[in-house]
């Protein structure tokens, strides 16, 4: 029942829609602009935010949310009308496939438009899920059930099918065949009058705005959060479809072996999504509990909002001097703070973690947890960490959440470090008792865009701290 009243309130909003489609498009074709912009929906993640943010940004530019627009994709999609048993299920794609054809004409009418398409890859094995679940008639109980019993039935090869029957067919781009630099987490390709502006949804919280600005010539892009998966109608039918998904581990393997993953993510990252896959099966019986208090709730307890202030930096860069300073001035102007610390925690919550890069990676995923959850409870968070990997410092970004997360570089160079030797940690690596030490014989990654950074070698602790503090919270 839930699920046909969703698809009735779903095909009125798009009747809204095509409705507005088309007071825009008599407006817009008596106007100058010279783009169209299409936001690809693959793998349904962010799409409406993304389209939010362009709408939003761009209110006299039309807009365009799409599933597929390549003559092979709606012509099938138009075969399965037929093929559906059920009205609603006929209705949504219906209603996509004449959204399509209109874009068609559109684009087809106005040959010297600009098409500007912008839209997000994703770890696969979740998007294959996504998109079977979208595309599962929901009814059929039994087909639900065979479906996750048998890999047979479930196309596996969805995103580099995606890429060629869609990107590739409608626009000429084969994204596939041209650089991309996962570090980065985008990429901007062209031909004739096709673009794509292609991100990684593991980074678009991270890169949104620098991407949007190098794709449109415009700054000023901000990314909400718009139709988020858990708040959507379906959510808890797709959390049973997937804990009830069993993944055969030969198709794992094939799945991030292709082409498509291999393409877009780091050997490190695949490895990561391996893992990450393994946890939620071992753990697809265990369930969220959500409170009953709102996070807007404690705010207004507190008088402020939560944060995370990620300070990163070699030993000795002054870390652990800046966040207590923090902390004490915080807490004088009457804001909650706490300092998590990265040796505080090895004593305890990470006591069982060397200092291997597995390691590393894993204590500053603890750490990310526990900041969130102090955020959570409306506690601002010092965290104090070297967390040496530029990719694990973007894994605490998305588990803490973009908009609560500030990155601190606590800058000092290495003699500056050896010579300060707080610890005495420098005087063992140079004995020769220490092996892997961060900025001696393991990697440090400097942050690329911190929110915020301060040299420890001509600003003291106190005008560190003041500094941070006072960006900080007018980001």
């Amino acid at each position: 029942m839930n699920n046909i009243i969703f698809n009735v309130c779903r095909y009125f909003q798009e009747r809204y829609r095509a409705m507005m489609y088309k007071f825009r498009h008599r407006r817009e074709a008596q106007q100058t602009t010279n783009s169209i912009y299409l936001v690809y929906t693959m793998g349904k993640v962010a799409s409406m935010s993304v389209l939010d943010a362009i709408t939003s940004r761009l209110p006299h530019i039309p807009v365009f949310a799409m599933h597929y627009l390549s003559e092979k994709n709606l012509k099938f999609q138009e075969w399965q009308l037929g093929d559906s048993t059920h009205w609603d299920n006929r209705l949504y794609r219906k209603i996509h496939t004449n959204h399509a054809r209109k874009i068609r004409k559109c684009i087809a009418k106005y040959p010297h438009r600009q098409i500007k398409i912008v839209t997000l890859v994703r770890e696969p094995l979740n998007q294959i899920i996504s998109q079977i679940f979208q595309q599962l008639n929901l009814h059929d109980l039994d087909a639900l059930k065979q479906m996750t019993a048998d890999n047979r039935q479930i196309n596996f090869d969805y995103p580099t099918e995606w890429c060629n029957d869609e990107l590739l067919a409608f626009s000429g781009i084969d994204v596939l065949r041209e650089p991309f630099c996962p570090e980065k987490g985008y990429e901007i390709y062209q031909n004739g009058r096709f673009s794509v502006l292609a991100i990684r949804f593991e980074d678009v919280n991270r890169v949104f705005a620098e991407a949007m600005s190098a794709f449109s010539g415009i700054d000023g892009w901000v990314l909400g959060e718009k139709n988020k998966a858990e708040n959507k109608q379906y959510a808890n039918e797709y959390k049973t479809f997937k804990n009830e998904l069993e993944i055969e581990v030969a198709v794992l393997e094939k799945v991030y072996s292709s082409g498509f993953v291999t393409h877009f993510y780091t050997n490190d990252e695949i490895e990561n999504f391996k893992k990450q896959w393994k946890i939620f099966k071992k753990n697809r019986n265990v369930f969220k509990e959500t409170s009953h208090v709102k996070s807007e709730d404690r705010h207004s307890i507190f008088g402020h909002k939560p944060l995370t202030i990620w300070l990163t930096g070699l030993s000795g860069s002054g870390k652990s001097t800046i966040a207590k300073t923090i902390e004490k001035q915080l807490i004088e102007r009457k804001i909650n703070a706490f300092i998590l610390d990265g040796d505080n925690l090895r004593h305890g919550l990470c006591s069982d973690l060397g200092f291997s890069p597995e390691d590393r990676s894993e204590n500053i995923r603890r750490a990310s947890e526990v900041a969130r959850m102090m955020n959570d409870a409306g506690v601002v968070v010092i965290a104090a960490f070297i967390s040496p990997f530029r990719k694990d410092r973007e894994q605490a970004a998305q588990i803490i959440g973009s908009p609560r997360f500030r990155e601190v570089f606590i800058d000092a160079d290495i003699d500056t470090c050896k010579k300060r030797d707080p610890k005495g940690l420098y005087a063992k690596v140079i004995a020769g008792e220490i092996k892997g030490f961060t900025g001696i014989d393991a990697p440090y990654e400097k942050p690329e865009k911190p929110d915020v950074h301060v040299n420890t070698e001509n600003q003291t602790a106190m005008e560190a701290a003041m500094k941070i503090v006072d960006v900080v919270f007018i980001l």
